[in-house]
């Protein structure tokens, strides 16, 4: 009885959160904007997503895990061949490792959730260095931005409504609730990513959803709090923000781990192979080390 009353008023908490957090004029507004400019993008279907990439029976998640900078030249060469969804910032610096990424999930960019009450300049600048990034993509105009839709998509809405992409840049959609996205634990219901660890759960649903069987994660390591783009010793502004330090436990390492044993055993009975390349990641206990032929 404890259990479900618990469960209850989380639930209770997280509509009022909602309507506190999301469903403000402001909200409204960006939503309002970025769909009726929507008009000056190429709007690709997700389900056509597969038809207009290379092709491949093996797609690559790339994290921004530090691990990133210990990929091999010639095992670069061989992810080349895979398709590609990329994570957080990743895709702003993919072009220094001269790797092209076929679709560019985006659910929130770096400090944009975090800093959003405290400095919108700082949200404006991390954003907008972030399409320039991924404009320097080798293969730009092939790429496509999977965003979110809706008035909880502020970042996503963001960017469109300010015009910040390109004309004509390739932008797909999805949506997310945890209310809905969770309705299928795994696969999700209709549109809807699962949101249960974030963005990493979110991209392993949606290329379910697209028919990869063959999945590799990439710099998801979520050992520490260091990155591939930054200095060993530094750790992103978000969580400078929150006093997160760079050797402390990764916020997400909890939840992803529970997440990955569940899926693990889903996923056996379906023939859907997920491997992880790194040998030191906090995952490497659960899934297989990816080996390269």
């Amino acid at each position: 009885m404890i259990k479900y009353l618990k469960k209850f008023l989380a639930f209770i908490l997280h509509i009022c959160g909602y309507f506190k957090n999301v469903l403000t004029f402001k909200n409204l507004q960006l939503c309002f904007g970025a769909f009726q400019n929507r008009k000056f993008y190429t709007i690709i279907n997700s389900k056509k997503i597969r038809k207009i990439i290379k092709k491949s029976d093996t797609i690559v998640i790339y994290g921004t895990g530090s691990s990133i900078n210990k990929i091999k030249k010639n095992e670069w060469k061989k992810l080349r061949k895979f398709n590609s969804i990329s994570l957080g910032h990743f895709a702003e610096h993919a072009y220094k490792k001269k790797i092209n990424i076929d679709i560019v999930h985006i659910k929130e960019i770096g400090a944009w959730g975090d800093i959003v009450n405290s400095s919108q300049l700082e949200n404006i600048k991390e954003v907008v260095n972030y399409i320039e990034g991924c404009q320097k993509l080798k293969n730009f105009n092939k790429t496509i931005f999977l965003l979110q839709s809706g008035i909880p998509g502020k970042c996503s809405n963001y960017m469109i409504d300010n015009l910040l992409f390109k004309f004509k840049t390739n932008l797909s959609f999805y949506k997310n609730s945890q209310v809905l996205n969770n309705a299928n634990k795994f696969i999700g219901y209709k549109n809807f990513l699962n949101g249960r660890c974030g963005s990493l759960s979110m991209a392993i649903t949606f290329v379910i959803k697209l028919g990869w069987k063959n999945i590799i994660l990439a710099g998801v390591d979520l050992v520490d709090n260091r990155y591939f783009y930054l200095k060993n010793n530094q750790t992103p502004q978000w969580n400078n923000k929150r006093k997160i330090k760079v050797n402390d436990p990764h916020s997400m390492k909890k939840r992803t781990i529970e997440y990955i044993n569940d899926f693990s055993k889903w996923s056996k009975s379906r023939d859907i192979k997920l491997h992880v390349l790194n040998k030191k990641s906090i995952l490497a206990d659960i899934l297989p080390i990816y080996k390269f032929k």
